[in-house]
């Protein structure tokens, strides 16, 4: 994640369950071609995989969100 001095012009939510690697290959790419300050924030949804434990010694800057349970896709209709 970029070092910010002002605030974010882009932010990048991505939920996660159970895909640890594939989300570090997601932040990498992220992190290597997003040239504009931004804001990476992760919804991790109670996976067993090590997920958690990877963003806090990988990735320090990403703002996680931890829900304690999996609860799925939700719709929402506009």
């Amino acid at each position: 994640m970029s070092k910010m001095s002002s605030p974010p012009s882009v932010s990048v939510i991505t939920p996660s369950y159970m895909a640890r690697d594939y989300l570090r290959r997601s932040l990498l790419s992220v992190a290597a071609h997003l040239k504009v300050p931004h804001e990476i924030i992760v919804v991790e949804d109670a996976g067993k995989d090590g997920t958690l434990e990877m963003l806090r010694a990988e990735f320090p800057d990403v703002i996680v969100m931890s829900n304690g349970l999996n609860r799925g896709v939700v719709e929402t209709r506009i």
